[in-house]
């Protein structure tokens, strides 16, 4: 990748809050490194805003896989609005809750949820995004 691309990537990062800059530390020909750190930030997003992006990466990321290893789940479920709200937030901290205490001698693992409703709302085929037309369903995984 072209340095400077790089750095514009890893600028946008730390304005998002996802890197943040450590102590300058002397490099190669005088210059001085920045290293960057991860600050565990995750992200959450509506399908209208990023949420293409989050679905993009996904599917890069498990393609680069041997699909083998990657574990999926697809079910439905019939749910008072009430006991949505539940499901959702205790799925929202059992990840908290792994992503707060790593195990730093474990392998590294990506997450994603994406719940919806099981019959999203009648739209003519012409209507819909290119990823609707192609069988990717993904409504407000930010809301999850």
């Amino acid at each position: 990748m072209n340095p400077g691309t790089a750095l514009h990537h890893v600028r946008t990062l730390v304005e998002a809050g996802f890197l943040a800059a450590e102590e300058g530390r002397p490099g190669r020909r005088g210059t001085v490194e920045i290293p960057y750190r991860a600050t565990g930030l995750s992200w959450e997003t509506d399908f209208t805003g990023q949420g293409s992006l989050m679905i993009r990466t996904f599917l890069d990321e498990i393609g680069q896989h041997d699909l083998d290893e990657v574990r999926m789940v697809r079910m439905g479920f019939k749910l008072s609005p009430e006991r949505l709200d539940e499901m959702r937030s205790r799925i929202v901290d059992i990840a908290l809750e792994y992503h707060r205490t790593p195990d730093d001698a474990g392998e590294a693992h990506g997450f994603f949820l994406a719940l919806h409703a099981e019959e999203p709302a009648a739209r003519k085929a012409e209507e819909l995004p290119d990823h609707a037309r192609r069988g990717l369903r993904v409504q407000d995984p930010g809301s999850a």
